[in-house]
C-alpha cells in the first residue's frame, strides 16, 4: 500500500459505515473471541472485511486495521489526531498494567518511542 493509499484510507468515515462481522446484542464479538488466537481472529475478518472495520466488545465499539503503515501513520499522530477511549487507562491502572497500551499526553511521548522501535522492520 503507498502512503497516498494509506492516507485514502484514513479519510473520515462513521463507525456505524465500517463493515463488521456478525455478533451478537449486548455481548457484541466477545462469544467469539478465543484470548489464546484472538490475532488471528482478527487477520481472519480484515481479510473477509477489509480495513479498517468495527468490532464490539460488550458495547464497547472498537476499530481495528490490519495495515502497517496506517498503523505507523496513527502512532506518528498521536496523541494530537488520535486518543484511546477514556474507559481504557482506568481499567488498565485497575489490572496493574498501565502504560504503552493505555499511555496518553504526556505519558505517551517515551511510550512511541518504544512502539515505533519495535515497529521498525529493520
Amino acid at each position: 500500500m503507498t502512503l497516498s493509499a494509506a492516507t485514502d484510507t484514513l479519510r473520515p468515515r462513521a463507525l456505524r459505515d465500517l463493515p463488521s462481522p456478525s455478533g451478537l446484542p449486548i455481548l457484541g464479538h466477545l462469544t467469539r473471541l478465543d484470548p489464546l488466537r484472538a490475532h488471528t481472529q482478527f487477520e481472519q475478518w480484515a481479510r473477509e472485511l477489509g480495513t479498517p472495520y468495527r468490532i464490539h466488545m460488550a458495547g464497547m465499539p472498537i476499530v481495528i486495521w490490519d495495515d502497517v503503515e496506517v498503523f505507523q501513520q496513527i502512532l506518528r499522530e498521536r496523541p494530537q489526531r488520535w486518543r484511546r477511549g477514556g474507559r481504557i487507562r482506568p481499567v488498565a491502572r485497575e489490572m496493574g498494567f498501565d502504560g504503552v497500551f493505555a499511555a496518553e499526553g504526556d505519558d505517551w511521548a517515551p511510550q512511541r518511542r518504544l512502539v515505533m522501535q519495535a515497529l521498525n522492520p529493520a
